[in-house]
């Protein structure tokens, strides 16, 4: 007899790992505004022409960036 697979592994398993993506994809879709937010709490959005230039804010956010990747 045998197993029915879809690609390298079997149907359980892609089944398996399709549910753990979705459960990321869905932590992924809860936390993205909470930290947008408390980054534009950092950083917050300039007027165009504000106070700093646009290379310096990028500069900013990029260390924001880099500080999470910690």
């Amino acid at each position: 007899m045998s197993t029915a697979t879809i690609g390298h592994v079997t149907r359980e398993r892609d089944e398996q790992i399709i549910t753990g993506d979705r459960e990321l994809v869905g932590q992924m879709q809860r936390i993205q505004f909470p930290i947008g937010d408390q980054a534009l709490e950092i950083e917050p959005m300039q007027p165009v022409g504000g106070s700093s230039g646009p290379w310096r804010r990028a500069v900013r956010r990029q260390r924001v960036v880099g500080d999470l990747r910690r």
